[in-house]
């Protein structure tokens, strides 16, 4: 699969009608202008959230696809910021909108608890979605988001890796993202069905820099157990966490 000119999608972005307070609909906003592909009951809309790549961070920190949520915060933002160059736009898209929400919060008490802020000489880890946003690359599975019958896709029903059109933008895009980090870097899977993948693709030889945590539940809040597991896992993540970072000094 080549990758996709997102050139009219963007243009496309910028006719959407500003909206300073109001939010966009999914009517608006998951529309057959910015379908990028279908395959049954699933399909994958263009979303200026992941087009900005920070190259230079150690941690990069895995979802499986950007949810609504965060597709209407990134179409937001885009629109709101056109005075802005491309580049200082797409970066401020991708700044404002991941993991927005109840999300992100969860995921900063995650890895506090964790001590990850003190390998960055940070008070707390809320700073890498702020000021410190350099020091963090977010990043998806599928870069773009999906729906299944018109929901958020759960990374499951089917698995990306058992999916042809699924696998085809893991390879498009994730792959080669990866491929631009040229240091060891620290992958933060959220989530089991995020660590499969990571774990599959490491085994084949595509992430050889990368090192993967195993074990970090997803914060989103409708994860019931995301507090029991965390417990469970916790001395083995914060030994996944120091044996990276005492390797790896930036």
């Amino acid at each position: 699969m080549e990758k996709i000119d997102l050139q009219p999608y963007l243009r496309l972005a910028e006719q959407l009608p500003a909206k300073k307070q109001q939010h966009y609909t999914k009517d608006e906003i998951l529309t057959d202008q910015f379908l990028l592909a279908n395959h049954q009951r699933m399909q994958i809309f263009f979303a200026p959230h992941n087009l900005y790549v920070e190259t230079k961070s150690q941690l990069v920190v895995v979802g499986i696809c950007p949810g609504w949520t965060q597709t209407e915060q990134a179409f937001h933002t885009y629109r709101n910021n056109l005075e802005l160059d491309m580049e200082e736009r797409l970066k401020v898209c991708k700044k404002e909108s991941r993991f927005a929400g109840g999300m992100r919060k969860n995921l900063v008490e995650m890895l506090d608890q964790l001590h990850l802020n003190r390998y960055f000489d940070l008070d707390s880890s809320a700073e890498l979605f702020d000021e410190a946003a350099n020091l963090l690359h977010t990043t998806s599975l599928i870069k773009f988001p999906v729906f299944k019958a018109g929901k958020n896709y759960p990374g499951y029903g089917p698995k990306i890796m058992k999916n042809q059109m699924l696998t085809e933008f893991l390879q498009t895009y994730f792959v080669t993202e990866m491929a631009e980090f040229k240091h060891p870097i620290l992958l933060l899977p959220l989530g089991k069905a995020v660590e499969e993948v990571l774990l599959t693709l490491q085994a084949q030889g595509q992430l050889c820099q990368a090192t993967v945590v195993c074990g970090f539940p997803h914060p989103s809040g409708v994860n019931g157990h995301r507090k029991a597991q965390f417990a469970q896992n916790f001395v083995s993540l914060r030994k996944q966490l120091q044996n990276f970072f005492y390797q790896n000094q930036a």
